[in-house]
């Protein structure tokens, strides 16, 4: 009898394994978690709080902006200071192109059916004019304007 428990013990203590359970995957997951929660309490970080601010803050603003005869698809783009803005201006008629002198953007002229993208940091804030320069564009109401907060 103690030759049979013996061979059938014998192979597990030589393989290193234990008769004792071992910790399951939640219980692990359980003391990750806790380090994890210990460490942002400790370095002042408050678990959950402002992320969805952040996440905004880092993805930007990405604007489609339509440009036809003497209008801009969108009259009022919205960012805030620090933002990255992109805008993607596709001309659907005519020829025109896209200026914000406050932040040097200059397109050049953008051909029917074409599109051109600019993107620069909202540095300032303020409210800012963005027109096409073409002919009397501008004058005929071909403008609108960001808004950085």
């Amino acid at each position: 009898m103690k030759t049979k428990y013996l061979l059938l013990v014998l192979p597990l203590v030589l393989s290193g394994c234990s008769l004792l359970p071992s910790k399951t995957a939640l219980e692990k997951s359980e003391e990750s978690s806790e380090t994890t929660a210990t460490e942002s309490l400790e370095s002042g970080a408050v678990p959950g709080e402002n992320t969805a601010a952040s996440a905004a803050a880092e993805a930007g603003v990405t604007t489609e902006l339509t440009a036809e005869n003497f209008t801009f698809g969108v009259t009022e783009i919205r960012a805030k200071k620090g933002q990255k803005v992109t805008v993607a201006i596709t001309n659907k008629e005519g020829v025109h192109d896209f200026n914000l002198d406050e932040f040097k953007i200059k397109t050049g002229m953008i051909a029917a059916g074409a599109t051109k993208r600019v993107e620069f940091v909202a540095d300032k804030v303020g409210t800012f004019e963005y027109y096409c320069s073409v002919g009397n564009h501008r004058q005929m109401g071909m403008k609108g304007k960001l808004i950085v907060e």
